[in-house]
């Protein structure tokens, strides 16, 4: 396996770990519940793309890389900041010591990712002048449609601030910079 890269190599992104360990010592974050359901292709087919490949290689068409950074800047810029400002909305801050630690935990989770979507949203910007890449003359693709309205759908007023919360943690890890190329 190659060495995993990363669009956003030069920004750097510090999360404080959400792991807790149980009596005996063992992890019982939900990261580590959730990764063990992960069934292996589905999972594999979203984190290792050719795309990806010629990115790290240095080998995309500005063509190939207009349309995706086109693509992802909708998702970054318009999609994801209304998804993590309706979950901060269904944040029930109430008086009780334990569930307002907690509700005060989820809002700073959710604001470092709308600060750091911003910053990624920043740096499409600079590529996009850097290699005077022509994003605007591209039309939303299909996926880009569905995924973005599936975030709506999940942050909507039938789903919950815990759906929400799940599905953030999976556009996170089931990301291109977590990528790898493959064999």
């Amino acid at each position: 396996m190659r060495k995993p890269i990363s669009l956003l190599h030069n920004m750097s992104v510090h999360q404080p770990p959400l792991e807790k360990l149980d009596d005996a010592g063992n992890n019982t974050s939900i990261t580590n519940q959730l990764l063990a359901s992960i069934t292996p292709i589905p999972y594999a087919s979203a984190t290792q793309h050719d795309f990806l490949c010629f990115v790290g290689s240095l080998s995309v068409s500005t063509d190939a890389l207009a349309y995706w950074l086109h693509q992802d800047r909708i998702y970054a810029s318009q999609a994801y900041p209304r998804f993590i400002g309706a979950l901060i909305s269904k944040i029930p801050f109430s008086s009780a010591s334990n569930s307002r630690d907690m509700n005060e935990r989820i809002f700073k989770v959710l604001v470092f990712s709308l600060q750091n979507v911003m910053r990624e949203v920043n740096f499409f910007d600079e590529i996009a002048v850097k290699f005077d890449l022509p994003l605007e003359q591209w039309k939303e693709r299909r996926g880009t449609r569905d995924y973005t309205a599936e975030m709506a759908r999940i942050a909507g007023p039938g789903g919950s601030l815990a759906e929400g919360m799940v599905f953030l943690w999976a556009m996170e890890k089931v990301s291109p910079a977590g990528a790898v190329c493959r064999n």
